[in-house]
Order: structure tokens, then sequence, then C-alpha cells
């Protein structure tokens, strides 16, 4: 299997940061957006 970090040079690591580094925040980022487009949505609790 051909990793394509191998081809790209400069891919493996941005800024001085790793791959995973960048792939947890962009995980994180997503799920912040996602939440927040969650609780946005809701409506006021009616009793």
């Amino acid at each position: 299997m051909m990793h394509f970090w191998r081809i790209l040079p400069g891919a493996a690591a941005l800024l001085g940061l790793d791959r995973g580094f960048w792939a947890s925040m962009a995980a994180v980022l997503i799920l912040v957006a996602v939440m927040n487009a969650v609780f946005w949505g809701m409506g006021p609790k009616k009793k």
C-alpha cells in the first residue's frame, strides 16, 4: 500500500506539527460545530 504522505513533500508535518495533531484538531472542530448546531437548533424548554 502506497502512503500518500510519502508522495507529497512536506505533507507529513505542517508548522512543525504532525498529521495526528491536525487530524485530532479537525475532529474536535467538527464535533464542536455539530454540538453548536444541535444546541442552537433546540427551542426553549417549555414546562
